[in-house]
Protein backbone atom coordinates (compact mmCIF):
# COMPACT_ATOMS: atom_id res chain seq x y z
CA UNK A 1 0.00 0.00 0.00
CA UNK A 2 2.88 2.62 1.21
CA UNK A 3 4.81 1.26 -2.15
CA UNK A 4 1.90 2.28 -4.49
CA UNK A 5 1.32 5.64 -2.47
CA UNK A 6 4.91 6.57 -3.72
CA UNK A 7 5.20 5.36 -7.17
CA UNK A 8 1.61 7.44 -7.18
CA UNK A 9 2.55 10.60 -5.99
CA UNK A 10 5.57 10.84 -6.57
CA UNK A 11 5.38 9.21 -10.71
CA UNK A 12 2.75 11.66 -11.55
CA UNK A 13 4.81 15.01 -11.00
CA UNK A 14 7.87 13.21 -12.95
CA UNK A 15 5.81 11.98 -15.60
CA UNK A 16 4.15 15.38 -16.25
CA UNK A 17 6.97 17.37 -16.22
CA UNK A 18 8.68 15.01 -18.57
CA UNK A 19 5.80 15.81 -20.97
CA UNK A 20 5.71 19.46 -20.36
CA UNK A 21 9.65 19.75 -20.82
CA UNK A 22 8.85 17.82 -23.93
CA UNK A 23 6.53 20.01 -25.18
CA UNK A 24 7.91 23.69 -24.60
CA UNK A 25 11.15 22.12 -26.03
CA UNK A 26 9.01 21.31 -29.65
CA UNK A 27 7.15 24.56 -28.93
CA UNK A 28 10.73 26.36 -28.69
CA UNK A 29 12.89 24.47 -31.50
CA UNK A 30 9.70 24.96 -34.22
CA UNK A 31 9.62 28.39 -33.05
CA UNK A 32 13.17 28.58 -33.77
CA UNK A 33 12.87 27.17 -36.75
CA UNK A 34 9.95 28.93 -38.09
CA UNK A 35 12.09 32.27 -37.80
CA UNK A 36 14.02 30.69 -40.82
CA UNK A 37 10.77 30.11 -42.94
CA UNK A 38 10.13 32.11 -46.21
CA UNK A 39 7.31 34.82 -45.76
CA UNK A 40 4.48 35.97 -47.96
CA UNK A 41 1.60 38.51 -48.02
CA UNK A 42 -1.78 37.03 -46.79
CA UNK A 43 -5.22 38.30 -45.44
CA UNK A 44 -6.99 37.82 -42.40
CA UNK A 45 -10.39 35.98 -43.56
CA UNK A 46 -12.31 35.68 -39.78
CA UNK A 47 -10.97 36.39 -36.21
CA UNK A 48 -13.17 35.29 -33.88
CA UNK A 49 -13.18 35.44 -29.65
CA UNK A 50 -14.90 33.30 -27.33
CA UNK A 51 -16.34 29.82 -27.14
CA UNK A 52 -14.14 28.32 -29.55
CA UNK A 53 -11.81 25.26 -29.55
CA UNK A 54 -9.19 23.78 -32.50
CA UNK A 55 -5.87 21.82 -32.30
CA UNK A 56 -4.07 25.07 -32.05
CA UNK A 57 -5.88 27.48 -29.91
CA UNK A 58 -8.87 27.61 -27.78
CA UNK A 59 -11.38 30.52 -26.52
CA UNK A 60 -10.62 32.43 -29.98
CA UNK A 61 -9.98 31.91 -33.62
CA UNK A 62 -8.19 33.48 -36.63
CA UNK A 63 -8.52 32.20 -39.79
CA UNK A 64 -6.30 33.82 -42.81
CA UNK A 65 -5.23 32.43 -45.99
CA UNK A 66 -2.13 33.00 -48.28
CA UNK A 67 -0.81 31.82 -51.89
CA UNK A 68 2.27 30.06 -53.25
CA UNK A 69 3.17 29.16 -56.56
CA UNK A 70 -0.51 29.61 -57.77
CA UNK A 71 -1.95 27.58 -54.51
CA UNK A 72 -4.19 29.07 -52.08
CA UNK A 73 -3.65 27.48 -48.68
CA UNK A 74 -5.47 28.12 -45.50
CA UNK A 75 -4.20 28.85 -42.15
CA UNK A 76 -5.22 28.92 -37.91
CA UNK A 77 -2.15 29.36 -36.56
CA UNK A 78 -0.68 32.52 -35.07
CA UNK A 79 2.30 31.03 -33.41
CA UNK A 80 4.12 28.00 -32.36
CA UNK A 81 2.21 27.50 -28.29
CA UNK A 82 -0.55 30.52 -28.99
CA UNK A 83 -0.49 34.01 -29.92
CA UNK A 84 -2.61 36.95 -29.45
CA UNK A 85 -5.99 37.09 -31.94
CA UNK A 86 -7.07 40.51 -30.59
CA UNK A 87 -3.98 42.11 -32.62
CA UNK A 88 -5.32 41.09 -35.85
CA UNK A 89 -8.73 42.18 -37.82
CA UNK A 90 -10.42 40.46 -40.52
CA UNK A 91 -9.18 41.64 -44.09
CA UNK A 92 -5.75 42.97 -42.38
CA UNK A 93 -3.16 42.72 -44.69
CA UNK A 94 -0.25 40.23 -42.51
CA UNK A 95 2.90 38.56 -43.31
CA UNK A 96 2.59 34.78 -43.29
CA UNK A 97 5.90 32.50 -42.67
CA UNK A 98 4.98 29.48 -44.21
CA UNK A 99 7.60 25.65 -43.98
CA UNK A 100 8.80 25.13 -47.26
CA UNK A 101 8.66 21.37 -46.66
CA UNK A 102 5.13 21.51 -46.15
CA UNK A 103 3.59 24.84 -47.36
CA UNK A 104 -0.13 23.81 -45.93
CA UNK A 105 2.07 24.73 -42.44
CA UNK A 106 1.99 28.50 -41.70
CA UNK A 107 2.50 31.21 -38.83
CA UNK A 108 1.61 34.59 -38.34
CA UNK A 109 4.15 35.33 -35.72
CA UNK A 110 7.89 33.62 -35.14
CA UNK A 111 10.67 33.78 -32.86
CA UNK A 112 10.95 32.45 -29.41
CA UNK A 113 8.06 33.93 -26.46
CA UNK A 114 9.25 33.74 -23.07
CA UNK A 115 6.66 31.65 -21.79
CA UNK A 116 8.92 28.78 -23.41
CA UNK A 117 11.16 29.15 -21.28
CA UNK A 118 8.63 29.56 -17.97
CA UNK A 119 6.84 25.79 -18.90
CA UNK A 120 10.75 24.95 -19.07
CA UNK A 121 11.40 25.75 -15.73
CA UNK A 122 7.93 24.83 -14.66
CA UNK A 123 8.51 21.31 -15.68
CA UNK A 124 11.98 21.00 -14.54
CA UNK A 125 10.22 22.03 -10.87
CA UNK A 126 7.68 19.27 -11.21
CA UNK A 127 9.86 16.99 -11.93
CA UNK A 128 12.45 17.62 -9.06
CA UNK A 129 9.25 17.92 -7.24
CA UNK A 130 8.86 14.12 -8.11
CA UNK A 131 12.22 13.21 -7.09
CA UNK A 132 12.04 14.87 -3.86
CA UNK A 133 8.65 12.80 -2.70
CA UNK A 134 10.26 9.64 -4.22
CA UNK A 135 13.28 10.05 -1.96
CA UNK A 136 11.19 11.03 0.72
CA UNK A 137 8.89 7.97 1.07
CA UNK A 138 11.82 5.47 0.17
Amino acid sequence: MYQAFRVFFAAIPIIMGCFLVYNAMSMLALSKEASLWPKVAGKVLEVKSGSYFSYYSSGSRILYHYAIDGVTYAGERIAFGGGNVSAYTTDQTVDVYYNPDNKSEAVLETGVRLAYYFWILLSVALVWVGISLWSRLG
